[in-house]
């Protein structure tokens, strides 16, 4: 039995070997030896971050103290240092569906504390959930989990959502609660929906809203992009950040950080559990401790200027890409400036499986570039590319 598991083994080994070089149309990175022999001594050991990340409860193997100092870092980062919580996520669908949960708790007790006679029994109205049709799939389910509307507006042909559609949208339902999730990079193009712009729509027409940020794509570099925006400062609540992208942690994970007056508005009457002797706010209860570790260690070896200087490297191969492809007249290109993300006409299947590309519903693909990627794969890649023009 013995030899038969360590044979399966060696084979999904090579096989995964084989396959990590040719990994070109997602954003994570795909292998790292250095993280994993850094931390191996971790794995050893049962390591559960139970529960609210800010309490520590009555057991000690967890890494809560290197949890916090990673909320602290994003909260820095996104200039909430003074008023913020959050943890770390199983990835951006769990971030995604904690920040629309909490937007539901936060409008729906708000709207109940605007009634004054609490003899006069009122129906608050369920809040709305509003994306863009590019939004990423996780939405759909969080609507479908948490048993709200779900209304999605058209976008251009590049996936940024059409500014003219929302406001008619929001204009007609001026009425009803509404949590809008805006895209911080959308999964095929990278658009952006405008922060300021999506704000004022909604502030035209009501007060009765919620902005959450899907940032799993551009959310651990977007104060390095030109035009960046302050987005709590514009009043938005949330943001979910993936953490196996960019940064690299290999496994998935995420980040959602929000302020922590909000949260504590959503989950203020919710008590501690006696079992484990702290509050359960996060969606999930056991969470993975190693994923913490990961973080804080990309985070310090890298810091601000590290992941500047990524971003740097990943815009730079990726324009690279773009002039080689323009040579090809492709008609479909679509590259939103000093973004990580080109798309483009697809190839055939043969070389989409190759290098593991997506394709989508209007006969594009792309390839997301990473920090980890070299000259080399995109030259091999544009040489697969050229084979099917002759």
């Amino acid at each position: 039995m013995e030899q038969e598991i360590q044979q399966r083994l060696a084979g999904t080994l090579d096989e995964l070997t084989s396959r990590k070089d040719h990994y070109l149309g997602y954003p994570e990175t795909p292998h790292d030896n250095e993280l994993n022999q850094l931390l191996s001594p971790f794995q050893s050991f049962h390591l559960n971050n139970v529960g609210d990340p800010w309490e520590e409860g009555n057991w000690d193997l967890h890494t809560k103290q290197y949890e916090k100092e990673v909320i602290r870092f994003f909260s820095e980062m996104y200039h909430i240092e003074d008023d913020f919580w959050g943890y770390v996520t199983n990835g951006g669908t769990e971030g995604n569906l904690f920040g629309i949960y909490m937007a539901k708790k936060n409008l729906t007790s708000s709207l109940l504390l605007q009634i004054s006679d609490p003899e006069v029994e009122v129906k608050v109205a369920a809040p709305i959930l509003v994306s863009s049709q590019a939004s990423h799939y996780s939405i759909a389910k969080a609507a479908d989990l948490l048993g709200l509307r779900y209304y999605q507006i058209e976008t251009s042909e590049y996936d940024e959502i059409d500014y003219e559609a929302l406001e008619n949208f929001v204009r007609d339902h001026t009425n009803d609660p509404l949590i809008f999730v805006l895209n911080l990079g959308t999964t095929m193009t990278g658009a952006i929906d405008s922060p300021s712009k999506i704000v004022g729509i909604l502030r035209k027409y009501t007060d009765k809203f919620t902005i959450h940020v899907d940032g799993a794509l551009h959310g651990m570099y977007y104060f390095f992009m030109e035009n960046s925006e302050d987005l709590f400062d514009l009043g938005i609540q949330s943001i979910s950040i993936s953490g196996h992208k960019f940064i690299g942690t290999i496994q998935p994970c995420g980040i959602f950080i929000t302020r922590k007056s909000l949260h504590e508005t959503a989950f203020s009457q919710r008590g501690k559990i006696s079992y484990i002797d702290v509050r359960d706010t996060p969606i999930s209860g056991s969470r993975d401790g190693m994923q913490s570790l990961r973080l804080w260690v990309r985070l310090k070896q890298k810091g601000m200027n590290g992941l500047d200087d990524d971003y740097k490297k990943s815009i730079t191969l990726a324009k690279y890409f773009v002039e080689q492809l323009a040579r090809n007249d492709d008609e479909k290109i679509v590259y939103f400036p000093n973004q990580t993300i080109v798309a483009f006409s697809a190839p055939s299947l043969e070389i989409a499986k190759k290098h593991q590309l997506p394709i989508d519903t209007n006969g594009r693909t792309h390839v997301v570039f990473r920090p980890d990627m070299t000259v080399g794969q995109i030259e091999r890649f544009l040489k697969d590319l050229a084979k099917r023009s002759t």
